[in-house]
């Protein structure tokens, strides 16, 4: 993974669609001005680690709850369905492992599925319209919380898991808690089949919005002054929960580095987050080498 000097220069070389960079309190570079919408694909999924800072703060969920407390029905329907396929046995191992999934698990991609699952190119595919079903039926085939795997059904059920707890969409829940502090009208996120946002992407921001996201999360929480998204939050999210390899590491929707932490959208969309830097690198189209 690069390091920040060799990121910059990269911006600087290479076509974007848009960059602003700000480095000690002040924007020193922008490029192009941007105010069309986008889609900024699994930023959606810092945003959503966000929502779940609040509603942790609003003691509507806990870290250590599991699927099988979050979602019982759903589980059991989702256990018949691999009993079907893979027999009785196979069942009651599913609703076991389940047992053992936190959303501390969901938040950090350690949950232990077997696959990458419900992704963008899935989703416009899928024949059933239960899609908390069908992800609560992907096998386990990790020991939760022991090993990473990037995967879009993780952030999908925090997102199911928030409506239930907070009775609303989330997009309606972040807009009095993020959005409007942040200026952000109200943004549109894909739904599923239900109406509800689905948390691991989708969402679609402008380039100013992008950046105040990142801004935000620079200024430890805070935005023109006033508190935002809880602090002690932000600090856990923004360090690493399991490393990956490569120098880099996973938080809660954030990715990390020992210089930087970062969001990250396919296609090449970017929060480069550097506190200690006071850098903030908004970027949207900038493919980086692995």
């Amino acid at each position: 993974m690069m390091n920040l000097s060799e990121i910059k220069r990269m911006i600087q070389k290479q076509p974007v669609h848009g960059r602003i960079l700000y480095e000690s309190g002040r924007v020193t570079e922008r490029e192009p001005s941007v105010s069309r919408r986008f889609i900024v694909h699994s930023v959606a999924k810092s945003v959503t680690a966000i929502a779940v800072g609040f509603a942790l703060e609003e003691g509507l969920l806990d870290l250590d709850e599991t699927l099988e407390d979050a979602f019982p029905e759903k589980l059991t329907e989702a256990t018949s369905l691999v009993e079907c396929s893979f027999g009785r046995d196979a069942a009651d191992r599913q609703k076991e492992e389940f047992g053992q999934v936190c959303v501390r698990h969901l938040l950090s991609h350690t949950s232990g599925f077997r696959e990458n699952y419900l992704t963008g190119f899935q989703r416009p595919y899928l024949e059933d319209d239960d899609w908390l079903k069908l992800c609560l039926s992907n096998r386990i085939t990790q020991t939760p919380g022991e090993s990473f795997l990037y995967c879009d059904a993780n952030y999908y059920l925090i997102a199911k898991l928030l409506r239930r707890r907070t009775g609303i969409r989330l997009t309606e829940y972040l807009l009095p808690r993020l959005f409007k502090p942040l200026g952000i009208r109200y943004p549109a996120w894909e739904p599923d089949p239900d109406g509800d946002m689905i948390g691991c992407g989708g969402l679609i921001l402008n380039m100013d919005e992008l950046h105040r996201l990142g801004l935000v999360c620079l200024n430890g929480g805070s935005y023109n002054g006033s508190e935002v998204i809880p602090e002690a939050w932000l600090d856990t999210a923004m360090h690493e929960k399991i490393s990956i390899g490569d120098g880099r590491g996973y938080g809660y929707g954030f990715w990390t580095t020992p210089e930087y932490c970062y969001m990250f959208g396919y296609g090449g969309v970017y929060n480069f987050i550097s506190r200690e830097k006071d850098t903030l690198y908004t970027v949207d189209g900038l493919i980086l080498e692995r």
